[in-house]
């Protein structure tokens, strides 16, 4: 089995508390304290209202597909032998948007459509960082 050198994020004091919830399974997202707007990704101020008054909530982990493309260019040599895979944008149930790899199995690799429903799963990358994918589960109900 190669190595799996892949990047992998940057931890600074906005995103180390995301992992740490990840580590626990679940997808957390910013929730601000002022308008009740939720965020992803970490940042320090709303970007509904711009107060920096927020709490951290865990996700439903549900959403659905709003975009999608499979990636046949290798872009960075820790993909090459994971080429091709599937991308997508996800708009989790609580709003935010956020751009994931996707898993994909049949049927829905060959009628992979916008609106499909998707879950959370969280990759092992490193002890200390799970990062978020969405797996598809069909059409929305």
């Amino acid at each position: 089995m190669t190595p799996d050198t892949r990047p992998l994020p940057v931890l600074n004091p906005e995103t180390r508390r995301l992992f740490e919830y990840t580590l626990r399974g679940e997808l957390p997202l910013q929730r601000c304290a002022a308008c009740d707007g939720y965020r992803f990704i970490p940042r320090v101020l709303c970007d509904h209202c711009g107060s920096p008054e927020w709490n951290w909530t865990p996700a439903q982990g549900g959403g659905q597909l709003i975009s999608f493309a499979r990636v046949h260019k290798v872009f960075h040599p820790g993909f090459a032998d994971r080429t091709p895979y599937w991308i997508g944008i996800v708009e989790l149930d609580e709003g935010p948007r956020i751009t994931s790899a996707l898993t994909v199995r049949k049927p829905w690799e060959e009628s992979l459509a916008a609106g499909m429903r998707v879950v959370l799963e969280l990759e092992r990358r490193t002890p200390e960082i799970y990062l978020p994918r969405f797996r598809v589960t069909g059409v929305e109900e």
